[in-house]
């Protein structure tokens, strides 16, 4: 099975289709476990700084989040974060999450990687326009400064976090 997909994913690779298809991603928008977890959680200046801290610190890289513990990680990460939307239904997602795993902890003082599922946070991906995975956003400081969609190499990921990392 690995010589296989090894001798596939070249192909996939160079005619695009190295990210899931639209009928993959029809998925993300029918799926009935992808009610919107926003609606469900506290406003976030209802939580104490005490609350805020303890999410913070029990978010451990490679971690999967949800909506309120995505956007508090962004308000208050110095590091370079990595936001990887998947599914567990995408086969170039499981491809992806080794690799961007590993980045993270060779890196780990300077990124933390977190982990969005789009089918549990549709609302979310819908709202920042995810419309294929695997997605990965890089954000700095809460803001966006970079993204690609489908399964890219180890070094073409290493270039994303050696350019926006603290460290460059």
């Amino acid at each position: 099975m690995t010589k296989k997909l090894l001798f596939v994913l070249p192909i996939l690779t160079v005619l695009g289709l190295s990210s899931c298809t639209e009928s993959e991603e029809a998925n993300i928008a029918t799926n009935p476990n992808s009610a919107p977890a926003e609606e469900a959680a506290a406003p976030e200046a209802d939580a104490a700084p005490e609350e805020k801290e303890m999410v913070k610190e029990s978010v451990k890289s490679g971690s999967e989040v949800d909506t309120e513990t995505y956007r508090q990680i962004l308000k208050d990460e110095s590091r370079l974060v990595i936001a990887d939307f998947h599914a567990e239904w995408c086969g170039p997602c499981k491809m992806l999450d080794p690799v961007l795993k590993k980045i993270a902890d060779k890196h780990s003082g300077e990124v933390l990687l977190i982990k969005i599922n789009v089918d549990n946070n549709g609302a979310l991906a819908e709202e920042l326009g995810v419309q294929g995975i695997p997605h990965v956003e890089f954000y700095r400081e809460g803001e966006k400064v970079d993204q690609f969609v489908g399964l890219i190499s180890e070094e073409e990921i290493l270039e994303y976090v050696q350019k926006h990392s603290s460290a460059s």
